[in-house]
Parts: structure tokens; C-alpha cells; sequence
């Protein structure tokens, strides 16, 4: 009897959700399904969504404080990869000064460390540790990264959905209208590109369900996009040549210099996004330290 087999028989599971683990056990050995909790939930009828200081969980599946939990391009790989969460690295507690009582802990260090020791018998060994036990930069640093890790959604909401909604959009402004009869002939691979990023969700419904489950931002994404395309409609009505090859040339070169970019990966050197998060900071700020921030800048 396998390890799987003992443990559903230890539960009492009735037969049916037993061959379904079972079989999903075999199924899923080299990978999870890319939209899991839509599969578990029509699957098992379990909802794995939860919510944790205000915050929504999709998953219970995540990354615990580390050294993989620093910056902001770990944060969005993990969100692109589907983790529910991800604790970011221990902060190290200081007062408004910006002292810390525990500043040995605070090493920009991110790497495994192999130390020889003496232990209480005089014997020695070793021991591999992380140097780097806590967050090294400031406090106002942390909330900065806080702030943007919550705009995960946001960027995902810009770079995944906004594609997938935008094929959809395509294809019912022209599959079935009028003219599509002979167009259909005629439609090749700009058509196949354009629509291809449809595929991405395994069913309509676990799209649906990612829009409507990130709403807010799927809509800012929806309207600024209309916007550029109304901005090309009107360009081209006005018959204004300039603006439209500016327009073009402008989104070719973007298209280019994010390629660059994405295949180099070095975000360590490519200029990060500013964003305001001011008002989000200062929130913190007060949860974390109440007023003494704000009285130690109104002394400055």
C-alpha cells in the first residue's frame, strides 16, 4: 500500500474523492494545473481563497521570509508563478531616529555561508547559514517595497489579462460580423499572434473569474487601453499621417527596448518605475510607529 493510499484510508474518505486524489496525484507529478484554485474548486468544490490582516489570499501556497523575499522583481516572479503570499524578509524594529537595537542582524548579505565551530564538548564541526538575517535597508525602504508588492496584481492585471481580454475583444469585433466569411481566408499569422494570447487561461470561465477577481485593476488596464485606441481612431480619421506613424514608430520602439530588457533581465540596472505611494507610507508609518515619525520631521 502506497503512502498516498495508507493516509486516504487513515482519513475515511469515501471511495469516488479518493480515486479523484489519486488520479490528480499521477496526473499532476511534473506540475500543478496553471489555474489551480478554479480546478480545485470545480474538482473538489473547495474554495482555497482566505484573507490575512484585510489582505485576499488566493491560495493558501506560499513563500516564507528569506532571502528570495527582498525585492520587488522576486515578489512579481512569485505572483506570476501563482503563490497565494509571500512574507517579505524580517524587518529589524528601529525607533524614529532610525536606530536599531539589533543592527548586526541588518547585513546586505544574500548568501550562504559555510563557518567552522566549536562545540560545548571542544569537538568541531560545521555549520551553513544565511548571512543576512534581516532587512538591510531602511525602514521607509520597506514600506516602499510593501507598497509595490501590493501592485502585483496591478502589473499582472497590465501584462497577462489586459492581452488575453484585448484577443477576445479582436476576435468578437470580427469572427461572425459581416465580411468574415471571405476574411477568415485571408487571416494569418498577425491574426493567429493577435488572438493567441486567449489560450493562456485553460476555459473562458477561469479568465472571467481572474478579471472579475481583480476587478479595480482590470478596469484601469480596460480604460487606459481604450484610450490609446481612441486616440489612434482619431488620428487615423483626421487622416494625420505624422501622428500615425509617430504613434507606430513610438510602440514598435517600446515593443523593442521591453524585449531588450526582458531577455537581459538585469533589473538591477534598468531604472525601476516610480510610483506614489505616499499616502499608502504614511499609513504604515502610523501603524508601525503611531506619530513619532511625523514628530520627528516636524523637529527637522
Amino acid at each position: 500500500m502506497t503512502v498516498l493510499s495508507q493516509m486516504m484510508k487513515e482519513l475515511k474518505l469515501d471511495s469516488a474523492l479518493s480515486s479523484a486524489i489519486a488520479a490528480d496525484y499521477e496526473r499532476f507529478t511534473t506540475g500543478l494545473p496553471e489555474e489551480l484554485e478554479d480546478y480545485v474548486r470545480q474538482r473538489y468544490r473547495l474554495d482555497l481563497s482566505s484573507e490575512y490582516g484585510g489582505l485576499p489570499i488566493k491560495n493558501p501556497f506560499g513563500k516564507g521570509s528569506g532571502q528570495l523575499s527582498v525585492n520587488l522583481s522576486q515578489v512579481r516572479k512569485d505572483a506570476q508563478d501563482g503563490l497565494g503570499f509571500v512574507v517579505l524578509k524580517t524587518i529589524i524594529a528601529q525607533d524614529s531616529e532610525g536606530a536599531q537595537s539589533m543592527s548586526e542582524w541588518a547585513v546586505h548579505e544574500t548568501r550562504m555561508v559555510v563557518e567552522r565551530i566549536t562545540g560545548a564538548d571542544q569537538s568541531e564541526g560545521w555549520t551553513v547559514t544565511w548571512k543576512g538575517r534581516g532587512w538591510s535597508d531602511t525602514f521607509d525602504a520597506y514600506l516602499r517595497l510593501f507598497a509595490d508588492s501590493l501592485e502585483a496584481d496591478g502589473l499582472l492585471a497590465s501584462t497577462h489579462l489586459l492581452p488575453q481580454l484585448a484577443a477576445a475583444v479582436l476576435l468578437d469585433a470580427t469572427v461572425d460580423q459581416p465580411g468574415w466569411v471571405e476574411a477568415r481566408k485571408v487571416a494569418a499569422r498577425p491574426y493567429a499572434t493577435a488572438t493567441a494570447a486567449l489560450a493562456y487561461h485553460d476555459t473562458a470561465r477561469s479568465l472571467g473569474e481572474a478579471a472579475l477577481g481583480n476587478r479595480e485593476n482590470t478596469l484601469r488596464v480596460l480604460d487606459a487601453y481604450m484610450i490609446s485606441l481612441q486616440k489612434l481612431r482619431d488620428e487615423i480619421e483626421r487622416g494625420d499621417d505624422k501622428s500615425v506613424t509617430e504613434f507606430l514608430d513610438d510602440a514598435v520602439k517600446a515593443r523593442d527596448r521591453w524585449l531588450n530588457e526582458r531577455t537581459k533581465a538585469d533589473w538591477q540596472n534598468i531604472a525601476a518605475e516610480k510610483t506614489d505611494s505616499s499616502s499608502f507610507s504614511e499609513r504604515l508609518n502610523h501603524m508601525f510607529l503611531g506619530r513619532l515619525m511625523e514628530r520627528n520631521k516636524k523637529r527637522k
